[in-house]
């Protein structure tokens, strides 16, 4: 698809995760208000996140918090 990013691919065939850039993570929390069923928060306010394949509606939160980090901390990777 021209013009579309790996995390709008939702292709159920491929094996999505959730990968954090623990430099560039401040700590805000908005991706676990994003993606509550999958993104947890530390003692200190830092996500914690699934090491296993996404897929559903856990993939869809993950696009969404993604999108939402204010500071592009997390990737979300299509195989």
């Amino acid at each position: 698809m021209r013009g579309s990013r790996p995390a709008d691919n939702l292709g159920r065939a491929e094996k999505a995760r959730l990968h954090i850039d623990p430099v560039a993570c401040d700590g805000i929390g908005m991706c676990a208000h994003l993606a509550a069923g999958i993104i947890h928060l530390d003692p200190w306010g830092y996500p914690v996140i699934p090491s296993t394949d996404l897929e559903g509606s856990d993939r869809r939160a993950a696009v969404r918090a993604e999108r939402g980090c204010p500071r592009r901390a997390l990737r979300l990777s299509i195989e």
